[in-house]
């Protein structure tokens, strides 16, 4: 924040080398070392990486933390690749049994029930999509209500239900795809519908829409 209000002090259009021409007479307005932090937007907030040479293959793990919502599009030189993700919180009275997924909010818990990641893939290109491993008691309603089991790593691919890879350290599922728009989200359940159903869906919504410029 200090270095934006200090560039608009002196005019700069860009990121500066120094906070002012006082730490260095004949500094820079345009000068990328200071700029470098941004890198953490598209590497982790987004979760866009180049996975081989001339981005011929990609990874995309979005962390989007608190935030509902959020946009981001990075130009690449296969073309510009565009990655929305979206998260489905409910709020409600805390139940008996809490889980990593539950968040405290006062005497109030929001649960996170879908997480979904849409992704648009330039030509001659793969990309990796991942969405978190759904919470254990997302899963274990099925078998508390009665309900048909469902696969832990149950995810669906553009409509359609799969099983997800197991990522090396066990907190995502990935699936490839190529060219083109593709959805990946926890797989909706009957569970799911039910638990809507009996917590409030008041949590307050956190969005941020994110671009680059290039």
């Amino acid at each position: 924040m200090r270095g934006c209000i200090r560039r608009d002090v002196y005019n700069a259009t860009t990121t500066m080398e120094c906070w002012s021409p006082d730490e260095l007479p004949n500094l820079s307005f345009s000068h990328i070392w200071s700029s470098s932090p941004n890198f953490i937007i598209p590497w982790f907030l987004a979760g866009i990486q180049a996975t081989a040479p001339g981005w011929s293959e990609v990874s995309v793990k979005p962390q989007p933390g608190p935030l509902d919502s959020m946009s981001f599009s990075m130009p690449t030189i296969r073309g510009r690749l565009y990655v929305n993700t979206s998260v489905t919180r409910l709020a409600g009275p805390a139940p008996v049994s809490l889980s990593e997924n539950a968040q405290g909010l006062g005497n109030r818990l929001t649960f996170v029930t879908n997480f979904k990641v849409t992704a648009t893939i330039p030509g001659n290109m793969r990309a990796r999509l991942h969405v978190p491993v759904p919470p254990d008691n997302r899963i274990d309603q099925h078998s508390t209500r009665g309900m048909e089991p469902v696969h832990p790593h149950c995810v669906q691919l553009d409509g359609q239900k799969t099983v997800g890879s197991l990522s090396p350290q066990g907190r995502h599922l990935a699936m490839v795809v190529g060219a083109g728009t593709h959805v990946l989200e926890w797989c909706f359940t009957e569970a799911d519908a039910t638990h809507s159903k009996i917590f409030d869906a008041s949590a307050t919504v956190n969005s941020a829409r994110l671009h680059t410029t290039g």
